[in-house]
């Protein structure tokens, strides 16, 4: 069955293991030759047909590429928010995996295994220099704006218009670096500090 047409805006952020600048970004080879990490989704305002998704949160970790990101050979797993009831999970389920088409749709082929999908507390912390995610005790990032060499006091440093644009086509992209990493899901586990993240909005719709 057709998914019905879908949307949701809010913001997104990272943290992986790539150096600050993310070659990911222009999907060149990443620093360890792969990419591994955490992407998170929240949503502000969102819907899957006449169903609300608002205020809701998703996070995928998992190791992208052998080589370049958009080579493929993604092994995932997913984090959707508990406070989402059964229609909203199976919305946020479509979406994110890539049933509902859309973005998640284009890449959905470049997963080559998804080792789990579990349900937990998420929460997302933005204020306007710094952000981070928390999922129970075993998985926290704290992160923020880029700042050193030339970039000017209180400045940011933006990509527009991005080769891979995770908060759609068109969105700006926050370049930062991660303070502290620590991520156990699944069979992920991951410390480091000192690394890349990015943050931005994002609106995304499909099919």
């Amino acid at each position: 069955m057709k998914a019905p047409r879908w949307r949701i805006r809010g913001e997104w952020q990272d943290s992986c293991s790539c150096d600050i600048g993310c070659p990911c970004t222009f999907d060149q080879l990443p620093t360890l030759g792969y990419c591994q990490g955490l992407l998170a989704y929240h949503i502000e305002k969102g819907n899957f047909g006449e169903l609300s998704l608002n205020n809701l949160n998703m996070v995928s970790v998992g190791k992208y590429g052998q080589g370049r990101l958009l080579a493929g050979h993604w092994v995932v797993g997913y984090v959707f928010d508990e406070k989402a009831n059964s229609e909203q999970r199976e919305a946020l389920r479509k979406i994110f995996m890539g049933e509902a088409g859309g973005r998640f749709g284009m890449l959905r082929p470049l997963i080559a295994k998804v080792v789990g999908i579990e349900y937990a507390p998420i929460v997302w912390r933005h204020d306007r220099q710094r952000w981070g995610i928390k999922i129970a005790e075993n998985t926290q990032t704290k992160s923020g704006v880029y700042r050193g060499l030339d970039v000017p006091k209180g400045g940011e440093v933006k990509v527009i218009n991005a080769p891979v644009a995770e908060g759609g086509i068109g969105m700006p992209i926050t370049m930062g670096q991660t303070f502290m990493s620590r991520i156990k899901l699944f069979s992920f586990e991951f410390v480091w500090s000192s690394r890349n993240s990015k943050f931005g909005p994002m609106d995304i719709s499909g099919p």
